[in-house]
């Protein structure tokens, strides 16, 4: 500000403890506004709303608490020139303003870290930026494109903890190219990673052009092998875990296709858990066939022993007319159970008549998921009991249905 001060004699400094919008006029319309506006230390914690009508030369907001500048925060910017923004030794972090017409921008010793992408590209005028003394570890090329760097004068980045890598090797080129716009201190470029810390970026031998291309190169390949193999991965857990309605689905369709299977071959197909064998065994097996005349697939005498267990599954549900399931704790408990269910509910998608439930118990609420209240709740749901006047209707009802 002192240097703006000393150019024109008619400096106005405003200075304020209430963070009140203020505004300055430049009562003489030249070429060079005469108008200059100050908040110096007045431990504004965010920018007032600025409004001035006129080109003016610039606003200081030195040693303040001001920790981010938003678009709000000055009007017009489009219609006048602000030449000077100097927000020195603050506590920003973020910067989110587009200053279409500003010449100079000061926004060192703050707490920035880092600058977005295309940033400064609406900004055709700007001719002096400085950025030095913040916390700012790497900056993209996009941050700085080509016609930005073209139309700067002066830069300032020099005391950054920049962390040096080929990511940074389009600021070492621009150093060396352009060294009068950074004032000659390329000294003070240094970086703050291992094993590079203390030294200055242009002195890096190891950040060119070659070998940065030939990392990126093999980062590329890394990337490409990383990616491959994760998607191997997720196909491979997805078929995993999807592995046995796959294997369903295909031999239903081989099976639908097969003309030596034929379709009816069984009346009933008994799904049941192992705990309750001597139930199936003993009680159902000998009223369904003795009594009921049905033909019975039944897992421990039926199985073909050199198929897989979902080979026999598929294989007899499709032969079957109905299917009795023996529903009990013990069934929700064994997972061979359940996944001999969840095969049996895939071909139920279409023929929900087809399942006939036997409850020989009464089911804990911790079994009783909303499928399973929904699969009751469509099918014929028949309660075993063991008092004897009540055995006859119950074998009545399940030979009715099946």
């Amino acid at each position: 500000m002192k240097e703006f001060r000393a150019l024109f004699g008619l400096n106005i400094g405003v200075r304020s403890r209430r963070p009140e919008g203020r505004s300055c006029n430049a009562g003489n319309r030249t070429r060079v506004p005469s108008c200059s506006c100050e908040y110096n230390e007045d431990r504004l914690q965010y920018v007032p709303r600025l409004q001035w009508a006129g080109d003016i030369y610039g606003f200081a907001f030195l040693h303040n608490h001001l920790k981010t500048i938003t678009n709000s925060t000055f009007q017009n910017v489009s219609q006048y020139t602000l030449y000077l923004l100097d927000l020195t030794h603050n506590h920003i972090a973020h910067i989110s303003a587009e200053m279409g017409r500003l010449k100079e921008l000061h926004l060192s010793e703050n707490s920035i870290q880092d600058i977005q992408n295309n940033f400064f590209d609406s900004n055709h005028h700007l001719r002096k930026l400085s950025l030095a003394n913040n916390s700012i570890k790497t900056l993209s090329r996009l941050a700085f494109s080509n016609s930005v760097r073209k139309e700067l004068h002066h830069v300032h980045l020099e005391n950054n903890p920049f962390v040096c890598n080929c990511d940074l090797f389009w600021l070492k080129y621009w150093l060396l190219s352009e060294t009068t716009k950074f004032s000659n201190h390329l000294s003070k470029y240094t970086c703050s990673n291992v094993p590079f810390q203390g030294k200055n970026l242009v002195d890096i031998t190891s950040i060119n052009g070659s070998d940065c291309s030939e990392t990126r190169k093999r980062f590329s390949i890394v990337y490409c092998i990383v990616g491959t193999v994760l998607i191997c991965l997720c196909f491979f857990g997805l078929g995993y875990r999807f592995r046995w309605n796959i294997r369903y689905c295909c031999l239903t369709y081989k099976s639908s296709a097969s003309e030596s299977i034929p379709l009816l071959r069984n009346d009933v197909y008994i799904l049941y858990s192992d705990e309750d064998y001597l139930w199936v065994r003993y009680e159902a097996l000998d009223k369904l066939e003795n009594e009921g005349k049905q033909k019975v697939c039944f897992r421990q005498r039926d199985f073909n022993p050199k198929k897989y267990v979902v080979d026999n599954v598929v294989t007899n549900l499709r032969r079957c007319r109905k299917v009795i399931a023996v529903l009990s704790n013990s069934f929700f408990k064994d997972r061979a159970s359940q996944f001999e269910m969840s095969l049996v509910r895939k071909r139920l998608e279409r023929h929900k008549e087809i399942l006939v439930l036997v409850l020989l118990e009464d089911i804990e609420n911790r079994y009783m998921s909303h499928s399973v209240n929904r699969m009751m709740q469509a099918c014929l749901t028949i309660k075993w009991s063991e008092m004897n006047d009540e055995r006859d209707a119950f074998w009545e009802q399940l030979l009715t249905h099946v």
